[in-house]
């Protein structure tokens, strides 16, 4: 059987599972809702430079994204950074991070492995996909994606996508629920994981902090990670850094006024570095959906009837490795069920 298939999310895990597909004889088309593609693994440029305000590094553990990895590297889109990274707590001593995995991070931003991955693809950005509809029974059944005409419209008019034999979703757990009606026994298991927001706070400075680390972990109940951005391979030089909260401090204040937020955020990271100077630029992110509090450890979900998948980060393990992993192993499902 001929595959057309729809990848609505250009994600990590999302152009993982396009790229394998295409690559297998696949036409694939992905829709993305935002104006770039990559998820969390992106980058914002601003006058003073630029911020990963979402994914801050990667490591490869498997055998097969060792594998992808050389390719990366081979390419140019990927450097280690060589951090200095520690474990901090208010008020108390910087203490030396034990040794861990080599940290890889896109260059010259985290978006640029999405821009990577999406090289040769069919990419359809701002093309938010309110839901999809069947067409037909049994081997004759297709699906029609039914998208907004105005992205920044959510009650305007809808138009009609295309006649795909397969859909990936490629989107959060939460966000992914509303796609798979038709799929009962996915649904049942997409219901079961919850995910943490993320608030995210990029802070620049006029001159160096001095603090004699690139990046922390910090067990404060406003702070979890800190890290010198600009000490990052091919950045532009500066004092940048990136601020994550909390899981559980992010659901206590999702709601909270921006402005709130990036105060509250700035203070902590004033308290845990004991930074003596004030930044000259403060903007705060939320991430809706950051982090499962417990992955699947499923690799993907596939429904073989309905021919409808599921991938992301939060099937098997919260990490960049882990979207990548769970995208290739939905595209190997499908591919199989094709061939059998």
């Amino acid at each position: 059987m001929s595959l057309c298939i729809a990848v609505v999310g250009a994600g990590v895990a999302g152009l993982s599972c396009a790229k394998a597909l295409t690559q297998a004889g696949a036409s694939v088309t992905v829709f993305e809702a935002h104006d770039t593609p990559g998820g969390r693994a992106t980058t914002r440029k601003t006058e003073l430079g630029t911020f990963d305000y979402g994914a801050q590094y990667f490591t490869a553990r498997a055998a097969e994204f060792r594998r992808e990895l050389e390719h990366w590297q081979a390419a140019g889109i990927v450097l280690p950074w060589k951090a200095r990274v520690v474990q901090l707590a208010d008020g108390v001593r910087p203490v030396p991070k034990a040794q861990d995995p080599v940290r890889y991070v896109g260059v010259p931003g985290m978006s640029a492995l999405a821009a990577h991955l999406a090289k040769g693809l069919d990419v359809r950005l701002d093309q938010r996909i309110r839901r999809i509809e069947q067409v037909g029974h049994g081997t004759q059944t297709r699906w029609t994606l039914k998208r907004q005409a105005d992205p920044l419209d959510p009650e305007g008019i809808e138009i009609t996508e295309g006649l795909f034999t397969t859909v990936v979703i490629a989107l959060p757990a939460p966000e992914a629920i509303g796609f798979l009606e038709a799929a009962p026994q996915l649904l049942a298991q997409v219901r079961r994981v919850q995910m943490d927001p993320c608030w995210s706070l990029m802070l620049a400075f006029s001159e160096p902090l001095s603090l004699g680390y690139d990046a922390a972990f910090v067990d404060s109940k406003r702070l979890a990670w800190i890290a010198r951005d600009s000490s990052k391979p091919e950045r532009r030089s500066g004092e940048r850094w990136v601020a994550h909260a909390p899981g559980a401090w992010s659901r206590e204040h999702f709601s909270d006024d921006p402005d709130d937020v990036r105060a509250k955020l700035a203070r902590a990271f004033g308290l845990a570095t004991g930074a003596s100077i004030g930044p000259v630029h403060a903007v705060v992110h939320r991430w809706h959906h950051s982090a499962p509090m417990k992955p699947l450890a499923v690799g993907a979900l596939w429904d073989e009837r309905a021919a409808i998948g599921v991938c992301g980060d939060w099937c098997s393990g919260a990490r960049l490795e882990g979207a990548w992993s769970s995208g290739r192993a939905l595209a190997e499902r499908i591919l199989s069920g094709a061939t059998a």
